[in-house]
């Protein structure tokens, strides 16, 4: 498979077991790796591109694995190539009566433990920020919006050292009554795969977790305040 970065044409080949056939046609359409390519450094050169795993969410890639050899040219020096596409993402910071922050907690096979963080979820490819992210609160907290209720915090790159994924953040202020909250405490949330419990955690709580989009989140909307 052949890849033009720049200009230069790069030869992109296939660990072991990978099926190249029905992969092709599908890395021609996949959005994070074309982004990628288009928005390249100039300065930087690929020489190979090896493509190392690939999961697929149906039809279509979920996430994508990649070592490529770099090297930057002004420098003439090798660079990092190791890369885990996912693609873009949405979070959205709910705040409750202006003084608690909805979160949600759910087992996270990385780092192996459940983790408190706001509602979030990865895009379907076809840029709809918004859509994705009521959609995504329905899923995980039953929480029903339209589009004009959520505002819009701009977004953050959370490990490019590793990772493509671009968060964009949404914030959601809500009014809920005690008896609402109570009631959201006890249901279970989440799609077939997913076991999703609601934490309601007072801002300053909120400011001790360890989850970043939630702290940059958090971040943005005192910058707002």
């Amino acid at each position: 498979m052949n890849i033009n970065i720049n200009g230069d044409t790069v030869q992109a080949t296939f660990a072991q077991g990978l099926d190249q056939e029905k992969l092709i046609p599908l890395l021609k359409n996949f959005r994070p790796l074309n982004d990628w390519i288009n928005n390249f450094d100039k300065n930087i050169k690929v020489s190979a591109i090896e493509i190392q795993s690939v999961d697929l969410f149906g039809p279509r890639i979920g996430f994508l694995k990649i070592k490529s050899i770099l090297t930057d040219i002004l420098l003439n020096k090798n660079m990092p190539g190791i890369i885990f596409f996912r693609g873009d993402a949405v979070a959205v910071l709910p705040i409750i009566n202006n003084a608690y922050v909805l979160l949600t907690e759910q087992f996270r096979a990385p780092v192996g433990r459940k983790l408190l963080e706001i509602p979030a979820g990865m895009t379907d490819g076809e840029g709809n920020f918004s859509g994705v992210a009521i959609k995504e609160l329905e899923e995980e907290c039953g929480i029903k919006v339209k589009m004009n209720d959520l505002k819009d915090l701009g977004r953050m790159i959370p490990s490019a050292g590793g990772c493509d994924e671009n968060l964009h953040l949404f914030l959601l202020p809500l009014t809920m009554s005690q008896l609402e909250i109570e009631e959201m405490k006890q249901k279970l949330f989440g799609t077939e795969h997913e076991a999703i419990r609601i934490k309601f955690l007072t801002v300053e709580e909120a400011w001790q977790l360890e989850d970043a989009k939630t702290l940059v989140a958090l971040g943005k909307w005192a910058r707002m305040q």
